[in-house]
């Protein structure tokens, strides 16, 4: 009996302690959930369907359209010395969501960051939930892939998954892991049910040996499967996007030719202003570029990563675009730039029309 009771007090003892570590951590951003609790729902609060044998995500559109609001680079600290940049973050992804209305959020990777040097903490399982849980509240279902910073931190990316995969909203629970962390196929179907457009995420990794990472051979292998997959199904090409985090090695032979004016790309809008006009792309290339000529079925790439480049050309058909970011931390006075924060909003339509717009946060309502 004694033995019995001992084994009892040990049960207790750890729940009180596991109850009372998700207290410290509410506590711990207790202003930043208060902030949340005040938050007017945007949306209906329904997610995608999975659709099992397809081994994707799905969404019939009952307007035969779509808006998806690309954010990136959100830089969530999470801890009580990033509190005031986290609530300034938090602020401006609801106005943004707001204005906007989309009817599915796509993060391109950097969605926390939790070096000590800024943020006195490394706990990026907390700053992602802190994440999770305002998306949870804005009712809008999103959805995301990994960036550079997002792991650097004690939780690895099959945590952090697992942390989104508990909200109802995050389109993350079957992510494949193939050649990458997390790698998605969203479809987007119109009042008939027929597929009308694709939307890829793929893992563009974080570091090599001679800098930043890039898509696998395998994940482009995965990519090409579905494009084909698609295909078959709808009797024909069709359309689709991608997503991720670093834009691949070829984006800075893209911009050079904007540089030269050259004719072989066309300048939407934007700038490279990031320090000495660097992109930081891929230290390799993947051949991905060439990849997506080859399939022709993408007419549309979307990349975070420099926060101060929102750079948007067409090459051969192809809209290369680097999203409006948010941060508010990890750059160097980056509170007092302005011309990048913002998000990116892309409505397709069923009859193949497309049309991608950039918001700046100080240009909206408050």
């Amino acid at each position: 009996m004694k033995k019995i009771f001992i084994a009892f007090l040990l049960v207790v003892t750890q729940l009180c302690s596991l109850a009372a570590a998700g207290g410290l951590l509410r506590k711990r951003n207790e202003r930043v959930y208060a902030y949340f609790e005040e938050l007017e729902p945007l949306g209906d609060r329904q997610p995608f369907l999975w659709e099992e044998e397809k081994e994707a995500y799905e969404l019939v559109c009952s307007e035969d359209e779509c808006r998806i609001l690309q954010l990136t680079d959100l830089h969530i600290g999470g801890s009580e010395a990033t509190e005031r940049e986290d609530l300034l973050a938090f602020g401006a992804m609801y106005r943004l969501i707001r204005h906007s209305q989309p009817d599915l959020i796509v993060v391109t990777g950097d969605l926390v960051y939790t070096k000590q040097s800024k943020t006195h903490s490394d706990d990026n399982a907390n700053a992602f939930t802190l994440l999770c849980a305002f998306f949870e509240r804005v009712g809008i279902p999103w959805t995301y892939t990994l960036g550079n910073h997002d792991t650097e931190g004690t939780a690895d990316a099959e945590e952090l998954l697992e942390i989104s995969a508990g909200y109802e909203m995050c389109l993350s629970q079957q992510a494949e892991p193939v050649g990458g962390r997390c790698n998605l196929w969203i479809r987007l179907c119109d009042s008939q049910g027929e597929l009308f457009e694709s939307l890829y995420l793929l893992d563009s990794g974080d570091y090599e040996a001679d800098g930043y990472g890039r898509v696998s051979e395998e994940q482009l292998q995965w990519y090409e499967e579905k494009v084909r997959e698609a295909q078959a199904e709808a009797g024909a090409q069709t359309d689709s996007m991608l997503f991720f985090h670093i834009p691949f090695y070829e984006w800075d032979w893209l911009a050079e030719q904007y540089r030269r004016g050259s004719g072989s790309v066309n300048y939407y809008y934007g700038r490279i202003g990031e320090t000495g006009g660097v992109l930081n792309c891929s230290a390799k290339s993947s051949g991905m570029l060439e990849r997506i000529l080859r399939l022709g079925s993408t007419s549309a790439v979307f990349v975070g990563h420099d926060h101060l480049n929102d750079l948007s050309l067409e090459y051969e058909g192809v809209r290369f675009t680097y999203g409006k970011s948010i941060d508010f931390l990890a750059y160097r006075n980056i509170e007092d730039y302005t011309y990048q924060r913002g998000a990116t909003l892309i409505a397709v339509s069923a009859d193949g029309s497309r049309e991608i717009v950039p918001i700046v946060l100080e240009e909206i309502g408050g």
